[in-house]
């Protein structure tokens, strides 16, 4: 499988959440190459992730509300949506259940779509109110 790789076409140009989003794509690609690791190693990868994850979607919730961001209501619930689905794939490692696969297409599916499609709603709401000036991400706020 070839899993998808961070570009700047991704990128939301609020340099403190793209770095973050940088972060999960690397957590992907160590995911899928340990795929079959012992449980105990998934399940602390699926922890550093959860942890990663649930303090980026903070963050990024943050950001929304502030800025008054109409989408922040749907976007936090694809966050739960996934903090829900990865601690279930976690769980089920820790029960020692092999779900390794169906875990890394999850993750590629969810990651392709978030950042392609629903990120980039907020990257458009940031350039048309003129938080970000330009499409190299420069910002035009520090909140």
């Amino acid at each position: 499988m070839v899993l998808p790789q961070w570009s700047s076409q991704l990128s939301v140009g609020l340099k403190q959440l793209d770095d973050n989003h940088q972060l999960l794509f690397k957590l992907l690609h160590i995911i899928d190459a340990e795929a079959t690791c012992s449980g105990e190693g998934m399940v602390a990868l699926l922890t550093a992730l959860l942890t990663l994850s649930m303090c980026h979607f903070r963050c990024e919730e943050d950001w929304m509300t502030r800025l008054a961001f109409a989408g922040a209501g749907l976007h936090k619930e694809e966050h739960d949506a996934f903090v829900a689905r990865v601690t279930s794939y976690r769980t089920a490692f820790m029960k020692g259940e092999a779900v390794s696969k169906g875990l890394v297409s999850f993750l590629e599916s969810w990651m392709v779509q978030h950042f392609c499609s629903t990120n980039q709603e907020f990257r458009l709401f940031l350039m048309q109110n003129g938080y970000v000036t330009n499409q190299t991400g420069k910002v035009a706020l520090d909140i």
